[in-house]
């Protein structure tokens, strides 16, 4: 159960640099402050809160219904 933890604990570090090399990459090439799939504007509040943001909630609902996986939990 611990090896599973540490292994979790990894996996979600990695997804956050990955995420943050987004970000980076986004900021580079002027397209961050804007949301990825219906293009309007990320309000400052919600960079602030969460600065890796790409989706919209509502988008976001839409992308995770689309790539959801049979048999994967996710909490």
């Amino acid at each position: 159960m611990l090896a599973d933890l540490g292994a979790a604990m990894i996996d979600r570090h990695i997804h956050e640099m990955r995420d943050i090399e987004a970000a980076k990459r986004r900021m580079k090439d002027g397209a961050y402050g804007v949301w990825a799939d219906c293009g309007a504007d990320i309000g400052l509040a919600r960079l602030k809160a969460y600065p890796t943001a790409r989706r919209c909630i509502e988008c976001q609902g839409a992308h995770e219904k689309q790539f959801a996986q049979a048999g994967h939990p996710s909490l």
